[in-house]
């Protein structure tokens, strides 16, 4: 199997994954309550973690890392804003978030094992990047 056909069914199965933990395709009532509730938990723990990072003097980001261009054929940068960036601005919370998502240099198949997960190489390119990007804008 070519990398683009082995990419694009770590997309099916990872998405088809999310519809079925998150109840993506059921929208009744109870589904979008769990939803919320869900998220709560999650914003949570990253308040927590926040509030530790500044008890510690140190910066903290969120980082969205890249995915690949066949997980970017199945969701959209609305699934971004509506599953994680909406619930976080709306949190009330003052988040700084890097956002790689469909970065376009970053999505091409050859760095990365599956839809999501980067390579050897892709890993070592978007390190390198974060790095470069932490001394440029928080030291």
């Amino acid at each position: 199997m070519d990398a683009a056909s082995r990419l694009a069914a770590s997309a099916e199965g990872s998405c088809r994954g999310w519809e079925k933990e998150f109840m993506l395709n059921e929208m009744h009532i109870s589904a979008l309550s769990d939803m919320k509730r869900r998220m709560e938990y999650c914003l949570s723990y990253l308040r927590k973690i926040k509030k530790l990072c500044e008890e510690n003097q140190l910066n903290f980001v969120i980082v969205i890392p890249p995915v690949s261009r066949a997980m970017l054929a199945r969701l959209c940068r609305d699934d971004l804003e509506r599953f994680l960036l909406r619930p976080i601005e709306e949190s009330g919370e003052s988040f700084r978030i890097w956002n790689y998502f469909d970065d376009k240099f970053f999505s091409d198949d050859k760095f990365f094992d599956t839809a999501i997960c980067m390579n050897d190489t892709g890993r070592r390119l978007f390190t390198k990047e974060v790095i470069k990007r932490i001394g440029a804008e928080i030291l």
